[in-house]
């Protein structure tokens, strides 16, 4: 197997086949072996080969000597989005008079096909954009307080809606019909798992809760953050949720049955945000009062530390092929690097109330909202080879 890099290329696509490769060995695949011969002098003399052995092969098979170097080849023919937005969306629109406690937006999700792009606030309306255009082509009044979380189900067909009344519910995506409603006061935020087949909200009073999908019933409260649960992410395989606190601990629970299987103590500061780096183990951490850790999983153990050297709500989200992530902080966006924390660029945004983020699925696309109630839109710069 050989090929070449296209115009732009996805390091996460790569990552997927070096670890898929690996498997194949493993398994006693023929035809991996022959690729881990062919391209690793010597291999034939080690007991079992790594995943850095596999990314090796992937990258020579793609014309680089290393993977490091395919990776940095990668990063050339990606830019990252810089610079003035390209559109500012104002909502709602010009001219509309607007209450002070209506201003905010909370939450930004692009439809999974990536065509629309979702916007919810203090209003409690759901707004749905075109990415043609982005021209605004509907919106519903989903809750009569604000809707703070908007998350997909797997399947594309369904999306849950957490919100300050205390409710959680279950929307029909693309009608946006309401399906199912969670017990009153337990989901100011509501995320559907990777697999479908559960949902984890946050109650009023800060507790985190796990419910089976369809059935909606009670798996379990998580009771291991003694204050308030601040943030959450789901595990790569499915099958655990990571959520962290206000007293400085993170805690690993199962998703089958709600039971808390690890808790780890970071210090005393708030943790206030926590995210998965998509295609590795690693896990990066964000404290109150301005510090990142990158961790590795399952250890927990700390490999990179930086000051973020701004105040904020720090939500994350992360490059969909780039080991890039973004993140949330008072007047800019930082965009720093997945593997170091390091800083690369801040976008800069008149609002000091910056909270929601995402970038498209096609990685065209960084958006992000918050208090001056304006969408800004960045769009991504085309590698070499772009038509």
């Amino acid at each position: 197997m050989t090929g070449t890099l296209p115009g732009r290329p996805h390091l996460a696509h790569l990552k997927k086949q070096a670890k898929q490769l690996l498997s194949a060995y493993r398994t006693g695949d023929a035809q991996a072996r022959t690729r881990f011969t062919r391209h690793l002098p010597g291999f034939q003399d080690r007991a079992a080969p790594a995943l850095h052995d596999a990314q090796s092969v992937i990258a020579r098979e793609h014309g680089s000597p290393s993977w490091q170097q395919l990776r940095e080849e990668v990063r050339l023919r990606v830019s990252l989005p810089h610079g003035e937005p390209t559109h500012t969306i104002l909502v709602p629109a010009a001219g509309e008079r607007v209450r002070p406690a209506d201003r905010h937006i909370t939450r930004l999700a692009f439809a999974p096909d990536g065509d629309v792009l979702l916007s919810a606030g203090m209003d409690g309306r759901i707004r749905v954009w075109s990415v043609d255009d982005w021209s605004a082509v509907r919106e519903v009044q989903a809750r009569p307080k604000s809707v703070n979380t908007l998350s997909f189900h797997a399947d594309g067909q369904r999306l849950a809606v957490g919100s300050s009344d205390g409710t959680a519910t279950v929307w029909t995506w693309p009608g946006l019909e309401q399906e199912a409603e969670l017990p009153p006061k337990r989901g100011a935020s509501s995320h559907f798992a990777p697999l479908g087949d559960r949902i984890y909200t946050v109650g009023l009073n800060g507790r985190p809760a796990l419910w089976s999908w369809p059935e909606l019933e009670h798996i379990g409260d998580i009771r291991a953050h003694p204050k308030k649960a601040t943030a959450h992410a789901f595990t790569p395989d499915g099958d655990h949720v990571v959520t962290c606190g206000l007293e400085g601990s993170i805690a690993v629970t199962r998703l089958v049955d709600g039971e808390t299987v690890d808790v780890k103590s970071l210090g005393e500061a708030p943790l206030v945000t926590l995210g998965f780096v998509p295609g590795v183990d690693r896990l990066i951490v964000g404290a109150y009062g301005g510090s990142l850790r990158l961790l590795s999983w399952p250890d927990l153990d700390e490999l990179a530390s930086a000051d973020i050297g701004a105040g904020g709500v720090y939500t994350l989200a992360y490059h969909p092929s780039e080991d890039v992530f973004a993140m949330c902080v008072d007047r800019g966006v930082q965009l720093r690097r997945n593997e170091t924390l390091e800083l690369l660029e801040t976008l800069a945004v008149p609002a000091k109330g910056v909270y929601a983020l995402a970038f498209s699925p096609d990685d065209r696309w960084l958006v992000e909202a918050g208090a001056d109630q304006r969408i800004r839109v960045w769009e991504m710069t085309e590698g070499p080879g772009e038509e």
